[in-house]
């Protein structure tokens, strides 16, 4: 069912998505117009392993986001976890990318970005996976800690790669 069906055309959310979108456009005819000078220069996006490279790094840093907003929720309310020990439960992923991306770097700048790029993501998945098998009964050592720890060990696998190539695809200039 769409929104204008569940909104009507006038509803808040409708209007605004429709706001939401029409400054996005205004704002990419605008740095259309600035050229050279934009932020974010349009002819970027005419290469396709810089478009491929973005759209991995949205998709791959979007799960992150999901996780930190979704996982401390599922932690509180499901398991009864008190807030401190729901952020606590978190703490394997920043240690792990922070730990492991130095190593990682150095790697991807040994045998290339290509096979990091595709094995991060993968483990990123395989975490994510792991995840649904959280419910209010789970034992963190068992069930929570291993998806986290997949999913964190993913993530540095694909960070600093990602980021190596994104640079490495754009236009020396830009």
């Amino acid at each position: 069912m769409t929104a204008w069906v569940l909104f009507g055309w006038t509803g808040e959310a409708v209007v605004g998505c429709f706001v939401g979108g029409a400054l996005l456009l205004a704002f990419v005819v605008w740095e259309g117009r600035q050229g050279a000078r934009a932020m974010m220069p349009l002819a970027l996006f005419g290469s396709r392993s810089f478009m491929g490279l973005t759209l991995l790094t949205l998709l791959l840093y979007g799960a992150p986001g999901g996780l930190s907003v979704l996982l401390p929720y599922v932690l509180i309310e499901s398991g009864r976890y008190s807030a401190a020990s729901a952020g606590a439960a978190l703490l394997p992923l920043p240690v792990v990318l922070a730990g492991a991306s130095p190593f990682l770097g150095k790697l991807a700048g040994r045998v290339g970005s290509r096979l990091l790029l595709v094995l991060g993501p993968c483990l990123v998945a395989v975490g994510s996976l792991l995840m649904l098998r959280m419910s209010a009964a789970m034992d963190y050592w068992t069930v929570a800690l291993p998806a986290i720890l997949v999913f964190s060990i993913g993530l540095a696998f694909a960070v600093a790669p990602l980021t190596t190539a994104v640079l490495a695809s754009a236009d020396p200039a830009h």
